[in-house]
């Protein structure tokens, strides 16, 4: 469509398909981005996150950029618990001690690329996560070739 409406169809193009693929691609992910177009509930390499004791910080997939739930389920227990996903701010005023407070995760802050317990686990588990992502992978084989 793009060759039609900029009159682009005589070979050499004024644009390449290497060129146009990079440009459909960065359209792909800022419309994923904007639009929050795919959730991901179900991949477990994006969504589930091996805790282990004594540490608080863990990174998040590349992809996965907005989560809208988490849950922690310790290697002892079947069941899940919520962990509420706040900000660095909202534990300053309602956790005492939090950044030295040590239990089973009840809190959460997202960064870009990582994911921070509160408290730092006393127990080994999976955070469970769900969320939005990025398209998994580019487009490599274009149909217009």
């Amino acid at each position: 469509r793009y060759r039609t409406d900029a009159n682009d169809k005589a070979v050499p193009y004024f644009v390449t398909d290497d060129e146009l693929r990079g440009f459909f691609n960065d359209a792909e992910r800022e419309a994923a981005l904007r639009g929050r177009l795919i959730h991901e509930s179900a991949s477990a390499s994006m969504c589930q996150v091996a805790v282990t004791v004594g540490r608080s910080v863990y990174p998040l997939h590349a992809k996965l950029y907005e989560l809208d739930h988490c849950a922690f389920r310790s290697a002892t227990e079947l069941g899940r618990c919520r962990v509420q996903l706040v900000s660095t701010e909202w534990l300053d005023a309602n956790v005492r001690d939090w950044r030295d407070s040590e239990g089973v995760p009840q809190y959460a802050v997202q960064g870009d690329k990582s994911i921070r317990l509160v408290p730092m686990p006393t127990v080994e588990g999976m955070l469970l996560l769900e969320g939005y992502r990025l398209p998994k992978a580019d487009m490599e084989s274009p149909e217009w070739s």
